[in-house]
């Protein structure tokens, strides 16, 4: 052993000399290249897993013919590319051969090069095969020197650690030995955690920007000298010329024309100084050079408007959790609504519907990612989607939770929310054209065409008001509708311009409170039913066999729902869909035992119906309703969402053809 200590020690000496001689001061790109296995090993044993044992000579020569021979070529031709491509120094290791030297042998000088002299490792393709490209990875990660693969383009920790998981498995396979790419794989995993638990702020946003779109940025060190940037228009990390420069480019690119300046220290990486909108270089500048002046970090970041119509959330174990006007940390409060967790693919297709395009979230399973989408175009790389932090974890599914209204849902509106829901999950909705009131979203549309050729208009409240905004058979300008019946706009989020269901029957679904469906519904349009001037007729075996199809559809999702339909004589339509099991039971509303009842008849209507319940909602009075109403009408809706002890009464008794009058504003009921 100490023989062959000695005997390598000076060729050793000698090589490094003289490669030292051959680039001088200079930094290379180091070429990682796999030799004597790599993926040409691997197709090698599949197509010749009977081939003689690895001690004979027959074994060795077809190992050189099949797999050292041609990947020796392919480093070569890859060295060739770098060099007509790049104007660096590119030395490529697999030109070097020295008798009697192991493997061992070449890593030890390699390593040494790539330490001193490499100022990048470029990775040929199946490097996640080879022990020795494995070990250059891992020395390149540890000197903090980019890696990059064949094209150029970046080699994460956790791209590596994919790449690797990937490769083991193929090998094995195979029957090939695996114990010392495994063995790297777990030197890599800690390094991951090692260097995200050591590496400065501003170091992960530019590692991060390496693959993803992020905030725009530039970061300084405490001497004023730039670390990192990212703004776009420029390459990643364009040094400026000088920091009221890079701060004033930074402002240029980004659309709110505004920045934060954020600080720390590598012992104090939070709590500290956090300025926020400054529209003026000057203004930052001066920051930057006082937090400097006490040794602190600064970053400069462009200022991203959470209240421009997009959205944050976190994606983890299959599922998305998302909401407008919040970071994605929102996940991690309290939260005035309930946060769904929609299922990944779901989620991705109601966020492409509503925005127009695809997020950029195509992450593996066992990552979470903290995203925020936006309906105009920002970032560095000037997209939809930023992410603001991914890290690998262990992969937990999440159980998808369905709820509204939620904040999503009170910004589309809550029936434009359950409609698109019910479009996604498969069942018929008719064609629905979404005209948002919030300016920063666009016009969208969903749903299946009719084929009825005429339209409803219909106003969308952020949350369920029963019959108490107007739907109209028919076109109307939505905005001019919006404007005149929510002047203030406290309550409409959208307006929906839906085509018509040319319907045979119409009514509604609703789940009692023993988990039994109520199918009711009228002959014709169901919009005279819903206000209670129609009495629900009994339906054709048909129509109720397909609103039961439905209903299962959307309950193996979605559980216990209450739904709007019309039928045409072909397929059930959905009009507004919502969640839950009502507190309605035979012909009980809303169970109570109230002091004495007031009676109501449905031929007044909703408005004086929303007048009575004002009056009498802090007392222990309840509502007898009288006339041929449904319980899946808005007047048993309305009862039941202000929990007025109410029920529905035989319609023959005196009060069938009889006002109910009381003195409004001042009555003794």
């Amino acid at each position: 052993m100490d023989k062959t200590k000695n005997n390598f020690r000076p060729n050793l000496v000698l090589a490094l000399g003289i490669i030292s001689c051959l680039i001088g001061e200079k930094k290379c790109i180091y070429l990682s290249t796999p030799i004597t296995n790599g993926k040409r090993l691997l197709n090698w044993y599949q197509n010749n897993l009977q081939d003689s044992p690895k001690d004979t000579s027959n074994y060795q020569n077809n190992h050189l013919k099949y797999v050292i021979n041609p990947n020796c070529n392919d480093g070569k031709k890859f060295a060739t590319y770098l060099r007509e491509t790049t104007s660096s120094f590119v030395l490529d290791p697999s030109c070097l051969q020295i008798d009697n030297w192991s493997q061992s042998d070449y890593l030890e000088l390699w390593d040494k090069i790539i330490e001193k002299f490499a100022e990048e490792v470029r990775f040929n393709d199946g490097w996640e095969y080879s022990n020795g490209c494995v070990h250059e990875l891992i020395l390149a990660k540890r000197y903090g020197i980019p890696t990059k693969n064949r094209l150029g383009f970046p080699i994460s920790v956790d791209e590596a650690i994919m790449s690797l998981t990937a490769s083991i498995s193929r090998l094995k396979e195979v029957g090939i030995n695996t114990q010392k790419i495994e063995a790297s794989l777990s030197e890599i995993i800690q390094l991951k955690y090692h260097c995200e638990s050591s590496m400065y702020k501003d170091q992960v946003l530019d590692s991060l920007a390496s693959t993803a779109n992020i905030a725009q940025f530039v970061s300084f060190s405490p001497e004023l000298e730039q670390r990192f940037s990212c703004v776009f228009g420029f390459e990643q990390n364009h040094l400026f010329s000088s920091t009221l420069e890079a701060i004033t480019a930074l402002l240029q690119a980004s659309p709110e024309k505004s920045v934060n300046v954020r600080s720390f220290r590598p012992d104090q990486p939070q709590g500290n100084e956090f300025h926020y909108g400054l529209i003026n270089p000057q203004d930052a500048l001066a920051h930057v050079k006082r937090l400097a002046g006490i040794g602190f970090y600064t970053i400069v970041n462009e200022t991203v408007d959470i209240n421009d119509g997009g959205v944050s959330g976190v994606l983890q174990g299959g599922c998305m959790e998302f909401a407008p006007g919040v970071v994605p940390r929102f996940v991690e409060k309290d939260s005035a609504e309930p946060i769904p967790a929609l299922p990944r693919v779901l989620a991705m297709n109601m966020l492409r519907t509503v925005y127009g395009f695809n997020p950029a979230l195509d992450y593996p399973e066992g990552f979470r990612v903290e995203f925020s989408i936006h309906p105009k175009p920002r970032g560095w790389r000037n997209t939809h989607t930023i992410i603001w932090e991914e890290e690998r974890v262990s992969e937990v599914p999440i159980h998808p939770f369905f709820t509204w209204p939620n904040k999503f849902s009170l910004l589309l509106g809550d029936k434009a929310y359950g409609l698109l829901l019910a479009s996604l999950l498969d069942v018929f909705v008719p064609r629905t054209t979404v005209f948002a009131r919030n300016k920063h979203i666009g016009i969208f549309t969903f749903g299946d065409p009719t084929g009825a050729g005429k339209y409803w208009t219909r106003t969308c409240p952020r949350v369920q008001e029963p019959g108490h905004f107007s739907t109209i058979r028919g076109w109307n300008d939505p905005f001019g509708l919006m404007d005149s019946e929510d002047p203030h706009n406290q309550a409409l989020a959208s307006c929906l311009v839906q085509e018509e269901v040319s319907s045979i029957f119409s009514g509604g679904l609703i789940t009692d409170a023993n988990n039994k469906i109520i199918i009711e519904g009228v002959v014709g349009f169901g919009d005279r039913y819903m206000l209670g001037d129609a009495k629900p007729v009994k339906l054709p075996q048909f129509i109720l066999n397909d609103i039961q199809d439905v209903y299962i559809k959307l309950s193996k999702t979605l559980g216990a729902t209450r739904f709007e339909w019309a039928h045409d004589g072909h397929t059930a339509w959905i009009l507004q869909l919502h969640m839950g099991i009502t507190s309605s039971s035979g012909r009980i509303i809303y169970p109570g035992k109230p002091d004495n009842w007031i009676d109501f008849n449905v031929k007044d209507g909703l408005s004086l119906l929303r007048t009575l319940i004002g009056f009498i909602k802090k007392t222990n009075k309840g509502i007898r309703v009288h006339g041929h109403v449904g319980m899946s009408s808005h007047i048993a809706d309305l009862l039941r969402k202000a929990k007025i002890p109410s029920i529905l009464v035989d319609t023959t008794n005196k009060f069938k053809n009889k006002k109910i009058f009381f003195p409004v504003g001042n009555f003794n009921l």
